[in-house]
């Protein structure tokens, strides 16, 4: 018995952490998850639109590239 408490017990301190961590889409999952599937749709679809996006950091500037040196002529 001890053994089973014990397992539960590391599984909930292994899963706890998880639902800290949840992101917005998440959050919606389980906010909109009663009710019948129409609803839902309708409630993820509404939530989901309202979440902000993570900012997208910017496109660095482009690197110039030197132009290649004429290739030596061979000698024969």
């Amino acid at each position: 018995m001890w053994k089973v408490l014990a397992i539960g017990l590391f599984l909930l301190l292994c899963v706890a952490p998880l639902t800290a961590r949840a992101d917005c889409p998440g959050d919606c999952v389980e906010t909109c998850s009663a009710g019948p599937a129409e609803d839902y749709v309708k409630c993820l679809n509404a939530c989901v639109a309202r979440c902000t996006p993570d900012p997208v950091p910017p496109v660095p500037e482009p690197t110039p590239v030197p132009e290649p040196s004429p290739a030596p002529e061979p000698n024969e």
